[in-house]
């Protein structure tokens, strides 16, 4: 009896191993964990934009000025401008593309001026058309390019008009998604103007030069 009862206990304690599985069976895996952070979109300058901007200005140049005459007139006058320095305030709309690290595009702007000039010549405002490109630094912008510009002047109560070029460069910097600040030195050129005043006429050589302090948004 004793014997029978060792072999059924052996019997049963097998059976339940077979059960059980071998006990030197490898833990499971550890489970993998996935970084759920994902890094922020860089910033993007695309798109339209507008704003408004405050600059100071300098204007200087050279003329030659020839009276008015009934018979054939000598040489004309000539001097450089004692121009006083002013300021400007006006507005600018544009356009950016971004490709990649390149941002290149198109703005306009207006700057009304005060106190730019002496007392026969004074230059009222400037607009500039500019193509634009730029290098994209995180959230600042580095920018350079060049147009045409179009500034009104009044030459002792004769209004008139004269056309040139300017090159500028500058920097913008997004304080949010659409709204940045930024800075521009700009140069305007403005060669052979026919200037009328009421008994003479002018031919002139004038520069514009600026920098300006901006804010504006993009939309």
């Amino acid at each position: 009896m004793r014997h029978l009862t060792i072999a059924v206990m052996v019997v049963t304690a097998s059976s339940l191993a077979s059960f059980a599985g071998p006990l030197d069976a490898p833990p499971a895996e550890p489970p993998v964990v996935v970084d759920a952070h994902v890094p922020p979109s860089p910033t993007s300058f695309d798109g339209f934009y507008g704003g408004l901007s405050f600059a100071g200005v300098r204007a200087s140049g050279d003329y030659e000025l020839f009276q008015e005459c009934v018979s054939q007139c000598g040489p004309g006058i000539t001097g450089s401008y004692d121009f006083d320095h002013g300021h400007g305030f006006g507005g600018f709309l544009g356009y950016n593309h971004q490709q990649g690290n390149v941002v290149f595009g198109g703005e306009g702007r207006l700057l009304s001026f005060s106190d730019i000039g002496d007392e026969f010549l004074s230059i009222e405002s400037v607009v500039d058309i500019s193509a634009r490109i730029g290098l994209p630094l995180g959230d600042a912008l580095l920018f350079g390019g060049g147009g045409v510009s179009f500034a009104n002047y009044d030459a002792l109560g004769i209004s008139g008009s004269m056309s040139g070029y300017h090159l500028r460069a500058g920097i913008e910097y997004n304080i949010t998604d659409r709204w940045f600040v930024g800075g521009d030195f700009t140069m305007r050129q403005f060669d052979d103007v026919e200037i009328e005043y009421p008994s003479a006429t002018e031919t002139s050589s004038i520069d514009i030069n600026s920098v300006s302090l901006r804010a504006g948004i993009r939309f």
